[in-house]
C-alpha cells in the first residue's frame, strides 16, 4: 500500500525534516506513527499525500512512485486518501452534512447518492442527528467527527490522520480512536500521528518511532523501549 525507500526530506532553509526513511505499509494495516514535536510527523504524512515532495529517494502508493508524478494526477492519488488534521477546517457556513459532502459533490456524485452516503457516514460517526447543524454549534468532539466523515465519506483506500486527538480530552480522545478502529475493520488502511504515548497504549498497534527526522523503531508499540 505505502513504502518508503530511503526517503529523505530537506525543506529550502536547509531544515532536514526526514533521513533515509525505510518502511512498508501493507493494505489493511493499522499503523502509529509517534515521536517528540518537530520528529517529522507531519512531513512524513505530507509526503504521503503528495503536499510536499521527497528531496531523496522514492514513495511508493500500490506499487507506483508518487514521488514526481504530475500535478494533474495528484487530485487522482488524494481520492484514495482521507486526510485528517488537528485542525479539521470546517466551512462554518455550511451544516454537518454540506460540509461532509463536499468531497463527494467535487467528485459530480449524484445528488440522491452523495446525501445516502453522507447519511451512511454521519451514522457511523455518530452524528446522525445533526446533518443540519452548523460547526460552530457542535462541540470541539463532534467537530473532530465532522472532519473524519468527511475523510471517509468517499471510502478512500487509507486514512491519513495527523495528530487528530490533540484538542481533545482523555475520554474524547478515546472516542475518536475506537471510531478508527472500526474504520479500520471495515478495510481501511489507517495512519495515525500522535506524541499521546498513553492514548495509544490503550489499543496498541505496529507503532514507527521518529526521532529527529530518523526512523528508529518499527515494531510492536508494546515492545518500545
Amino acid at each position: 500500500m505505502i513504502e518508503f525507500k530511503s526517503v529523505s526530506k530537506v525543506y529550502q532553509q536547509g531544515q532536514i525534516a526526514l533521513q533515509n526513511i525505510n518502511f512498508k505499509i501493507s493494505s489493511g494495516e493499522f499503523v502509529y506513527l509517534t515521536g517528540h514535536s518537530g520528529a517529522g510527523k507531519t512531513s512524513l504524512m505530507q509526503l504521503i499525500a503528495v503536499i510536499e515532495r521527497a528531496s531523496i529517494g522514492q514513495v511508493l502508493f500500490n506499487g507506483k512512485d508518487i514521488t514526481d508524478i504530475s500535478l494533474k494526477e495528484i487530485p487522482y492519488l488524494r481520492r484514495r486518501i482521507g486526510m485528517i488534521f488537528q485542525d479539521h477546517h470546517l466551512m462554518l457556513n455550511r451544516t454537518v452534512a454540506e460540509n461532509v459532502a463536499l468531497p463527494l459533490l467535487i467528485r459530480d456524485f449524484d445528488e440522491d447518492e452523495a446525501y445516502e452516503l453522507v447519511k451512511q457516514t454521519l451514522e457511523k460517526v455518530g452524528l446522525q442527528n445533526k446533518e443540519e447543524f452548523y460547526p460552530l454549534s457542535l462541540s470541539t468532539g463532534e467537530q473532530q467527527r465532522v472532519g473524519i466523515a468527511r475523510a471517509v465519506v468517499a471510502r478512500p483506500d487509507v486514512i491519513l490522520a495527523d495528530e487528530p486527538t490533540g484538542n481533545l480530552d482523555k475520554g474524547l480522545s478515546q472516542d475518536i480512536l475506537a471510531l478508527f478502529e472500526l474504520l479500520n475493520r471495515d478495510g481501511t488502511t489507517v495512519v495515525m500521528a500522535s506524541h499521546d504515548t498513553d492514548l495509544l497504549s490503550t489499543s496498541p498497534h505496529r507503532t514507527l518511532v521518529l526521532n529527529h527526522g530518523h526512523l528508529v523503531y518499527d515494531g510492536e508499540f508494546n515492545n518500545i523501549q
